[in-house]
């Protein structure tokens, strides 16, 4: 696994996507025990849906960036989509997915080829 320098040296949009997935990560697994202290009994279900959902997608958009190794257009779009489902999950994925969306952006700039 590649540490942040290296990341940081290898692409600086990657890094972006890594910082908010983390973010819409960490936010999503601490929102689920507070939803559970501060919300009834009847709304749990609704509640580990939603933090649960928020978790995947940041795991999945992490994951999307680890798999693939060519640094093309097309991956970041990917990882641009799935970030913007996380960002309409929760308030944890806003934040986290917005940021990560900001770097899926930078990545489709800087790597984008038109065709002729």
């Amino acid at each position: 696994m590649l540490s942040l320098r290296e990341r940081w040296r290898a692409g600086k949009p990657e890094v972006l996507i890594l910082i908010g997935v983390w973010v819409g990560f960490v936010g999503n697994a601490a929102s689920l025990p507070l939803a559970l202290v501060t919300h009834p009994v009847a709304l749990w279900p609704a509640a580990v849906a939603v933090s649960g959902v928020g978790v995947g997608l940041a795991s999945l958009a992490a994951f999307v960036l680890a798999r693939r190794a060519a640094r093309t257009a097309r991956n970041f779009v990917y990882v641009g989509a799935i970030s913007t489902v996380l960002a309409v999950v929760s308030l944890a994925g806003l934040i986290g997915g917005g940021i990560a969306l900001a770097g899926a952006t930078w990545g489709i700039v800087q790597t984008y080829e038109a065709h002729s």
